[in-house]
C-alpha cells in the first residue's frame, strides 16, 4: 500500500476541525484507509540517521503518514484525501468538473508521430494559484503516480510545463538521440540526448529511468511550434518550460505505452489540482491527432462519468444487510459515487462513476463501497449455520503435488517480479506453477484463469533432453503414462510442431487422451533466439509449459 505524507495542520483545516490521534485513526479506518503515525520530517530523519546528523533545516512541522489502497489513485495527495473525507462525512458533495474553452476559442493541438511510447494525452489548467504547500503536493502527486500506476515511468510518464513559455500546436516525435538538443531541467548547459544519458548515469533519482529508452534507436521528444523542447519522456523535462510558484497556466502531458493508464493518470492530475484554478474544477481540453490514424482524432481529457449498474440482491447478499435501493444510493453518495434506483429494474441501482474513481471496475467494487459507507463494524455478525471441516481446494492440492515433484527433480521454484540474479551460475533450472489469464469472450470478464506448469533450462547448450525428461517425470507422478499416437489407451504423447516461440524443428506439442477425447495440453522446445533477445537472456534455453487442470 502506498504511504502518503500529509501536512497535519492543513488537512485538519481542510476538514474543518481538529482531531485527536485516536479520532482521526477511527475516521481513516471507517473510510478504508489507515493512519500509520503522527510524526514530522525531522523526527523521521532522527530515527533513520540519528539526532546528531540531522540538519537544522529539516522541517519539524507535523505530518500524518496515511496508508492508501494501491488502486485509489485519487487519495495519493492532500487534496484527494481531504475532499473524499469531507464527502464521506456528509460535509461536502463531490465536485463537478467542467470543460472550459481556451482564450482564443480553439483547443491547443498536439500531433502524434512517435514510433516509441506511442500514446499521449494532454490538458491545460488555467489561472492556477500555487502556494508553497499545494506546489509541493503537485510535485509529490506526480512522484506517487510514477511509482504506482505508472510502474516507475515504464507505462506512463508525466510532464508539467509553464504554458506561457510555449506556443502550440505541439508535436510528439521520435528522433535519433544525436538530433535531440536542449537544456534539461535545472541545468544551464545545452546537450544532445546521447550526452544527456551519460550526464545522468550517476544521478541518484534519474539514472534508474535511463534504461527505459536508452537501447532504442530513436527517442521520444515533444516540441512546441517554435521547435522548443518540452520534454524527453520518460527521462526529464526541458528547463525552458519549467514550472514555478509563479506559473499561472499549466500544460500537462502524459506519454506512455498504455493509453488507458495514461488517461487515468491525466484525470487524476487535473481532478486534484483544478480546484486551485481561478474558477475551481475547470479544465481546458487539448486536441490530439495521430498522424498514422492509430487512434481517432479527439480531445483529452474526457471528463464524462461512466455509467454502470449493481444488483441490489448481490449487495445485500454479500453484506448480510437488507437495504432498499434508496438506502444503497445514499451510502454510495458518501463514497463520491452518484447513484439512483434503476427505473427499468427494481433489483438494480444505476451508478455514475466519476473520473476520480478509476478503481470501480465491477459491481463487487460498488458492494465494497456500500459496506465501507455502512461501516464494517456495523455489519451483522452471525455464527455459521453448519459446522464444516476445511480441506485443500483440489486444484491447489494438485499444484502443490506438482511443485514437490519439480523440486525433487532438481528444479528451483521462482517468484516472478520479486527477485532476480543475472549472474547465477549455470545451469539455471527454474519452474513455476500458477494461473495464466486466457482471453475468453464467453466469460463475464472476457478472460479466465488456467493453472499451468512452466519450467526452463538454461546452460551453454540448450538441454532439450533435460526438459523432455522433466515432462516424463512429472506426468508419471501424475499417473499419466506415455502411449502411442494411434493407441486408444489413456495417456500422453508428443508430436512435432512449428511454434514460432521455439527454434524451427526443435519443438513439440503435448497431447493428452482422456475418456476417449484428445487435446493439446502444452508444448516444449528450444526457445527461439529472438524470444531470448526480447527478454535480455544470453544463454540457450529450453522451455516446457502445460495445463495442469486436466489431471484433476
Amino acid at each position: 500500500m502506498p504511504t502518503v505524507n500529509v501536512d497535519k495542520e492543513e488537512l485538519y483545516k481542510a476538514l474543518g476541525r481538529e482531531y485527536t490521534f485516536d479520532e482521526f485513526m477511527d475516521l481513516c479506518f471507517n473510510f478504508g484507509i489507515e493512519l500509520e503515525e503522527d510524526t514530522s520530517p525531522k523526527e523521521m530523519a532522527i530515527r533513520e540517521i540519528g539526532a546528531g546528523k540531522v540538519d537544522d533545516s529539516v522541517s519539524d512541522r507535523p505530518i500524518l503518514k496515511i496508508d492508501i489502497p494501491a488502486n485509489r489513485y485519487d487519495l495519493l495527495c492532500h487534496e484527494g484525501i481531504s475532499r473524499s473525507l469531507l464527502v464521506f462525512q456528509g460535509k461536502s458533495k463531490p465536485p463537478v468538473f467542467k470543460v472550459v474553452q481556451p482564450p482564443n476559442g480553439a483547443p491547443l493541438q498536439k500531433m502524434i508521430t512517435s514510433q516509441i511510447r506511442p500514446f499521449v494525452v494532454c490538458a491545460v489548467l488555467r489561472n492556477v494559484k500555487f502556494t508553497d504547500l499545494n506546489y509541493k503536493n503537485f510535485i509529490d502527486l506526480q512522484d506517487k503516480l510514477h511509482q504506482n500506476i505508472c510502474r516507475k515511468r515504464t507505462l506512463v510518464a508525466i510532464g508539467t510545463h509553464d504554458l506561457d513559455t510555449l506556443e502550440g500546436p505541439f508535436t510528439y516525435e521520435a528522433l535519433a538521440p544525436k538530433d535531440i538538443v536542449f537544456t534539461p531541467l535545472n541545468q544551464e548547459k545545452s546537450m544532445n540526448a546521447e550526452e544527456l544519458m551519460s550526464f545522468y548515469e550517476s544521478d541518484k533519482h534519474l539514472s534508474k529511468f535511463l534504461p527505459i529508452i536508452r537501447s532504442s534507436p530513436v527517442y521520444p521528444i515533444i516540441y512546441d511550434s517554435k521547435r522548443r523542447v518540452l520534454s524527453l519522456p520518460p527521462i526529464i523535462n526541458s528547463n525552458h518550460s519549467k514550472i514555478s510558484l509563479n506559473t499561472k497556466n499549466v500544460f500537462i502531458e502524459c506519454t506512455g505505452t498504455d493509453l488507458t493508464k495514461a488517461n487515468v493518470v491525466l484525470n487524476t492530475m487535473v481532478s486534484m489540482f483544478s480546484e486551485y484554478c481561478a474558477e475551481p474544477f475547470t479544465i481546458e481540453q487539448v486536441e490530439v491527432e495521430y498522424e498514422d490514424n492509430r487512434q481517432p482524432k479527439g480531445v483529452t481529457p474526457s471528463l464524462d462519468s461512466r455509467t454502470t449498474t449493481a444488483k441490489i440482491d448481490y449487495i445485500n447478499g454479500c453484506t448480510g444487510l437488507k437495504l432498499n435501493p434508496d438506502e444503497i444510493c445514499d451510502l454510495l453518495n458518501k463514497m463520491s459515487l452518484v447513484a439512483e434506483p434503476s427505473k427499468e429494474d427494481k433489483n438494480e441501482v444505476v451508478v455514475q462513476v466519476p473520473i476520480t474513481r478509476s478503481d470501480v471496475l465491477h459491481q463487487c467494487d460498488i458492494m465494497e463501497d456500500v459496506a465501507i459507507a455502512y461501516g464494517f463494524n456495523n455489519l451483522p455478525r452471525r455464527a455459521p449455520s453448519v459446522s464444516t471441516i476445511g480441506k485443500p481446494f483440489p486444484l491447489n492440492k494438485l499444484a502443490d503435488i506438482a511443485r514437490v515433484e519439480l523440486a525433487l527433480a532438481g528444479w528451483s521454484e521462482v517468484s516472478p517480479l520479486t527477485l532476480e540474479n543475472k549472474s547465477h551460475s549455470l545451469p539455471i533450472k527454474v519452474f513455476e506453477v500458477g494461473d495464466t489469464a486466457i482471453k475468453d469472450d464467453s466469460m463475464e470478464r472476457r478472460s479466465r484463469n488456467i493453472r499451468r506448469v512452466c519450467a526452463t533450462y538454461s546452460n551453454k547448450t540448450s538441454g532439450l533432453e533435460q526438459i523432455h525428461g522433466l515432462l516424463d517425470r512429472v506426468l508419471k507422478m501424475l499417473h499419466c503414462e506415455p502411449v502411442e499416437k494411434d493407441s486408444k489407451r489413456t495417456g500422453y504423447w508428443i508430436q512435432d510442431s512449428e511454434n514460432p516461440t521455439y527454434f524451427p524443428s526443435r519443438s513439440a506439442d503435448i497431447y493428452l487422451r482422456q475418456k476417449g477425447e484428445t487435446k493439446v495440453i502444452g508444448s516444449f522446445g528450444i526457445l527461439h533466439p529472438e524470444v531470448l533477445e526480447k527478454f535480455g537472456f544470453n544463454f540457450p534455453t529450453s522451455a516446457l509449459e502445460f495445463d495442469l487442470e486436466p489431471f484433476l
